[in-house]
């Protein structure tokens, strides 16, 4: 005959249990940044899901501007964390959209224009072209402290340890700045320490190994200590940075505005090797499974052995003479995505079209896209002047969010979207009552784990006892 279990033996377990969920530590959310991570490897594969061998539109959404000469916004990488798709929109706000459907979640005027925003611990980071770097709230879009620098922000925003680094186009005029690079306190804002290079850039910090690496148009690549700003070494290299920095394994690699990237011994800076190409740089590098692939406004895309700087293979994305803009390569699940100003094309690891698939706005003048990839879904923020308006006299600028669902199936490559998609109209800057941070989602989940797991090991245990 079983014995009865008595309140105290009860009242045991649910001790044991509690115990167990609070010295269980949550998991944080990935910190999501510009080129998926710190070092700006822009291979998204860790967080890509299922990726097929086909693509169809799964929603977009268009802003449009007419009359102003430049419009703020749209030259920007969107970045994905928790179900909500961070981008800017055509007069630099920064919107924050539903993953899913693409609806509007909150959105803030505060002026970007070429900073890509970040994401970490519930909080978005992005710098403006007013000269602030803001860091918000990431489910309500409200300001939790800004940083006012001395001129605009092209630079993208990348953490480490609780510190962001970001570069700002300081000095007396925007056609003669110095660039500064800050480090910041990234839960207060209060500035940790500032390095200022002679001469402009709008590349990134990349960070590694407690080094923060940034390049300039002086034509000069530094590596600093990241806790005190220290410089470790810098050196040269021929023309100005035309990318910004990536490492990994050791090695900082860098392209040239006169079409050679780099690849810098990440201690020294001592050259390991370099490899020109047909033309000017129009991205920064990607890299995964030993190979960095970058591309050139000839419509050239580049495979190189990421040790010894060999070509493996060469593509020709698109076939013209004319220099145009094209966006970093994206990688995930050993497949390359890279996007022109007509289209998205994937390539296999060997070099192969696998698809391409065409923006049904094509008639456009000039264009340029960026992307990102997170749940088999490829996010795009894809900035456009396409048309004369009536009259002649000024351009119409769009700036679009699309999202392609990268898992189609076997029916091709259809354009037609498989949802609706949302509405263009603007909404207030609100998110919903009812909406979670966006950075509890994953350690809630863990909790529940730790939890459900246990409850089967106490009530195992006390089954064992029994017999």
């Amino acid at each position: 005959m079983t014995a009865q279990k008595s309140p105290k033996r009860w009242a045991g377990l649910v001790g044991v249990l509690i115990l167990i969920v609070v010295l269980i530590p949550a998991v944080p959310a990935q910190d999501m940044m510009y080129r998926y991570d710190a070092g700006h490897s822009g291979d998204y594969s860790p967080v890509a899901g299922a990726t097929g061998s086909n693509v169809s539109l799964f929603w977009s959404r268009t802003m449009e501007d007419q009359g102003n000469f430049f419009p703020a916004g749209g030259l920007t990488t969107p970045v994905i964390a928790n179900g909500t798709v961070y981008a800017t929109g055509i007069h630099g706000e920064l919107l924050a959209l539903d993953a899913a459907t693409g609806r509007e979640r909150w959105n803030a005027s505060i002026f970007v224009y070429r900073s890509s925003p970040a994401v970490a611990k519930g909080i978005v980071y992005v710098g403006s072209n007013n000269g602030n770097v803001y860091a918000l709230d990431a489910a309500t879009g409200k300001t939790i402290w800004t940083y006012p620098t001395s001129n605009e922000i092209d630079s993208s925003p990348v953490l480490a340890n609780g510190t962001l680094y970001i570069s700002s186009l300081d000095g007396i005029t925007y056609m003669t700045p110095d660039v500064a690079l800050y480090a910041l306190n990234a839960t207060t804002g209060e500035k940790i320490w500032n390095f200022t290079i002679g001469g402009s850039s709008d590349t990134s910090p990349a960070v590694a190994d407690g080094t923060v690496f940034i390049g300039g148009d002086n034509g000069r690549v530094y590596a600093l200590a990241a806790e005190s700003g220290t410089i470790f070494w810098n050196t040269t290299i021929e023309g100005v940075a035309g990318s910004s920095p990536m490492v990994k394994d050791g090695l900082v690699y860098i392209g040239s505005n006169a079409g050679t990237i780099y690849a810098l011994n990440e201690t020294t800076g001592t050259r390991v090797w370099n490899f020109t190409m047909d033309g000017e740089l129009s991205s920064d590098p990607a890299i995964a499974n030993g190979t960095v692939y970058i591309n050139t406004k000839r419509g050239h895309v580049y495979a190189l052995n990421a040790v010894t700087g060999e070509l493996r293979w060469s593509a020709q994305i698109l076939n013209t003479n004319i220099s145009e803009p094209f966006a970093s390569p994206v990688i995930a699940n050993g497949i390359i995505y890279i996007c022109d100003y007509r289209s998205v094309n994937a390539f296999d690891a060997a070099g192969t079209l696998i698809w391409s698939w065409d923006f049904p706005d094509d008639n456009l003048m000039w264009g340029y896209t960026t992307s990102v990839i997170e749940n088999g879904v490829l996010y795009g923020g894809r900035y456009t002047n396409d048309e004369w308006n009536p009259g002649g006299s000024t351009f119409r600028y769009k700036t679009t969010i699309y999202a392609l669902d990268l898992n189609a199936g076997a029916s091709g490559i259809p354009i037609s979207a498989l949802t609706p998609a949302p509405t263009t109209t603007a909404s207030k800057t609100t998110a919903p009552a009812n909406a979670p941070s966006p950075a509890t989602g994953v350690p809630l989940a863990v909790s529940g784990i730790a939890l459900l797991a246990a409850v089967v090991l106490v009530f195992g245990f006390q089954r064992r006892k029994q017999h």
